[in-house]
């Protein structure tokens, strides 16, 4: 078990210029005040049946509790539209924040044969943060003040398992087989009395499956592996349970390794293929305010990024 308590601030000073039909310069600053109570705890076991089997399980999870508050004087935002001063608002923030995080793995080892072995791992991880933010802005050009309170509420889970397979065919060859599967999905509300920013009821959804093969190779002349690795993923995006986009990844992803001692130089080479998947923070068409005229919010229509990286080398022993 251990429990953390940390307190301290953080400030922003900002410059922005946005171009409309006229240019918008902005000037900012922003001092937050915040306190955390981070309880978090772990239990677990494993077990050894003889040599080669063994059993483990592990349970571990936290509790966060967070305030972040703001005074006029320390939080304010001027706007001017080209010369003239266009706003002059001074912000009150008081918000909260509260986090459950449970997450449970089991892990399952044999080895049947002296040649031939696996691991078998399965977790399962929920996440269940829950904010309240009450903002204040007050204009010093017109004496208005205006009240927002937003209310979020998240629950995502996550459910996993992963097998793989070593073949140890010599002392130098090996080959490598995996499978893995998951599921998450992401399931959370926003309200906002005031009508500021659209409530909101969303669910995201993906299913990956997953299969690689790997091939190692260690010998006196080279040591070297490659690879292909196998994913098929299919999300879903969800806004008062109507479908807004659902798409279907199909990739795969090759990769290369390999050193050669020659003497005193070492030449090695490593190719790797990489997707980089849109995280769902990004696809949520969720609404964060942070003030009257600044809000942000996800694209759901994002697309995914297949990329290569290569990197060769070469080391001269003197």
């Amino acid at each position: 078990y251990y429990f953390d308590r940390m307190r301290g601030a953080i400030k922003y000073d900002i410059d922005q210029i946005s171009y409309e039909n006229i240019e918008y310069t902005e000037e900012s600053t922003s001092k937050y005040k915040y306190r955390n109570d981070d309880h978090s705890y772990s239990i677990g076991f494993s077990y050894d049946f003889s040599q080669n089997y063994s059993l483990g399980a592990q349970f571990t999870g936290y509790s966060i509790h967070s305030r972040l508050s703001s005074n006029p004087e320390t939080d304010w935002l001027k706007v001017y539209a080209g010369n003239t001063l266009y706003a002059y608002n001074k912000n009150t923030l008081s918000e909260k924040e509260q986090k459950k995080f449970y997450n449970a793995n089991i892990y399952f080892y044999a080895q049947p044969h002296k040649k031939l072995s696996f691991q078998f791992d399965t977790d399962y991880a929920t996440d269940k943060p829950r904010n309240e933010q009450h903002l204040q802005e007050t204009s010093l050009l017109n004496q208005e003040m205006e009240e927002t309170h937003l209310y979020t509420k998240n629950t995502n889970d996550v459910y996993a398992a992963k097998s793989v397979f070593n073949y140890k065919m010599n002392d130098s060859h090996l080959l490598k087989l995996g499978i893995d599967y998951s599921y998450v999905e992401i399931e959370g509300t926003l309200q906002n009395p005031q009508g500021r920013v659209e409530d909101n009821f969303y669910n995201n959804r993906e299913k990956k499956y997953a299969g690689f093969l790997l091939y190692h190779l260690h010998s006196k002349k080279i040591n070297g592996q490659i690879g292909l690795r196998y994913e098929y993923v299919r999300s879903q995006v969800k806004e008062f349970s109507e479908l807004i986009t659902s798409k279907n990844y199909s990739d795969f992803l090759p990769s290369l390794a390999f050193s050669i001692p020659l003497e005193k130089i070492d030449i090695s080479f490593n190719l790797t293929s990489r997707i980089k998947r849109p995280s769902f923070d990004q696809l949520n068409n969720k609404v964060n305010y942070n003030n009257i005229f600044h809000q942000e919010k996800g694209n759901p229509f994002l697309t995914s990024q297949k990329f290569m990286i290569w990197i060769g080398t070469y080391h001269i022993l003197f």
